[in-house]
């Protein structure tokens, strides 16, 4: 599992950085133009499985205002030698996973004495 983890990431570290250098340049980024990358990373299902990704996740669209893309999940189970995926992929219910993460957004930045920043700039 954290094998697949450090796959995912991976990927998406690069493909992030290849955005930002895209609008950027090619050259050493600063850490706000990396963020930029991740807050335009746009991977359908044909890209990921381009990327040899295929089983590993659905598909990733992030935004300014929404860090958890699209967020769908597949279930898989241990049989004593390798993982099975046993579930097709499953999309969240936003509409109750939205207010818990906006409470909990909030919470955070009070704990943290911090202020929303605009990410849209």
């Amino acid at each position: 599992v954290y094998h697949n983890l450090g796959i995912v990431n991976g990927i998406l570290n690069v493909e992030a950085i290849r955005i930002a250098q895209e609008k950027f340049g090619h050259r050493t980024l600063t850490g706000d133009e990396v963020r930029w990358g991740f807050e335009h990373l746009k991977l359908d299902p044909a890209k990921v499985e381009a990327l040899g990704a295929k089983d590993l996740f659905h598909s990733i669209n992030v935004s300014w205002d929404n860090h958890e893309g699209e967020g769908y999940v597949t279930f898989q189970q241990w049989d004593g030698k390798k993982w099975n995926v046993v579930s097709d992929w499953i999309a969240p219910d936003w509409a109750l996973l939205r207010p818990i993460i906006e409470k909990s957004s909030e919470a955070h930045l009070i704990c943290e004495n911090q202020e929303r920043r605009d990410a849209r700039q």
